[in-house]
């Protein structure tokens, strides 16, 4: 009974979602600036590719949606080599971005997962 209720709320909760024009989860963090007011530009990259390829799943703030929630991502994968492997081939639902950016553009974005959500 569950399975069905979850296969009718979920996606009446994305598309609410979309007709309100939000995610539900507010924007993703901005990238902490230096004090001449110049941003990394690594975790600015990260934060793009965030935006266009995570955030529908993890939801924008990384608190989680369909995918699990990124906060505290350094418990789960205390090295950054296992965090790229994940994003870079998937496992489970989670597909595998590894053909889809190069490899300075994923660990950008495993950096911001882990420096700025």
């Amino acid at each position: 009974m569950r399975n069905q209720y979850s296969r009718i709320i979920n996606p009446l909760i994305v598309f609410l979602c979309l007709v309100a024009g939000s995610s539900c989860a507010g924007e993703p963090p901005e990238v902490p600036r230096s004090a001449d007011g110049t941003a990394d530009s690594v975790l600015m990259v990260g934060r793009q590719i965030w935006s266009r390829a995570c955030s529908s799943c993890h939801a924008p703030d990384g608190a989680g949606g369909r995918g699990p929630s990124v906060h505290f991502v350094e418990d789960r994968y205390p090295s950054i080599d296992d965090q790229l492997n994940l994003v870079s081939k998937g496992r489970g639902s989670m597909p595998g971005f590894g053909g889809r950016y190069t490899n300075e553009e994923l660990e950008a974005v495993v950096r911001y997962t882990r420096e700025v959500l």
